[in-house]
């Protein structure tokens, strides 16, 4: 009797195979689909945030009592004539007294108290005010002031006000900065260069 003996061969290390081709497919599969999820959860995300220069402009917007909303200067004899048009930002009452302007320039700190309210028009920069202002005060113009409380009070209820003072030693291209300190909220601080400029009066931001 002749046995016939049928070899078989092993399968396992064909299915090994096809399950580890399996498995990297599925991997890559995943990776594209996260990828895709986190480009679009990014672009979501940059779609609702700010610059950093803007986001810091807001949150100063909304916790300074007084924003400086515009500066100007010209230069005069060693130093700077300087107008800020100021705005507060809630409609509190606060006396001028209580108001004072920090300057910090070539190292040095002064603080500037309110001097007198002027009711002037036409050129501010050669108004006669200027004469009477030293180094320790700062004058306030009033621009919109309804109930008069500005003027006749030296109380700020809301009105819009420029503030003019003069900075001795002040040179083109020398930077300086500027806070507003009340009672109420913090201080918004505003540094600038002084730009180089061959106009009698420009703009400091």
């Amino acid at each position: 009797m002749k046995f016939i003996t049928v070899i078989t061969g092993d399968n396992r290390g064909f299915s090994s195979i096809f399950t580890l081709l399996a498995i990297f497919m599925i991997i890559g599969t995943l990776y594209t689909i996260g990828s895709v999820m986190h480009t679009e959860l990014y672009q979501s995300d940059n779609f609702f945030q700010f610059p950093e220069n803007e986001t810091k402009k807001v949150l100063d917007d909304i916790t300074s009592y007084l924003m400086i909303e515009e500066g100007y200067a010209c230069t005069h004899e060693n130093g700077m004539k300087i107008i800020l048009l100021v705005k507060p930002v809630f409609d509190t009452d606060i006396s001028l007294e209580d108001i004072s302007l920090q300057i910090v320039q070539k190292g040095h700190l002064t603080i500037l108290g309110a001097g007198d309210v002027h009711e002037t028009r036409g050129s501010l920069f050669d108004a006669n005010f200027w004469k009477d202002i030293g180094y320790d005060t700062f004058v306030v113009i009033p621009v919109l002031d309804g109930d008069n409380s500005l003027s006749s009070q030296k109380l700020v209820n809301g009105d819009i006000f420029f503030v003019a003072f003069k900075l001795d030693d002040m040179e083109m291209g020398d930077t300086a900065s500027f806070s507003f300190l009340t009672p109420y909220g913090r201080c918004m601080n505003i540094e600038v260069q002084i730009p180089f400029s061959t106009s009698g009066v420009f703009r400091i931001f």
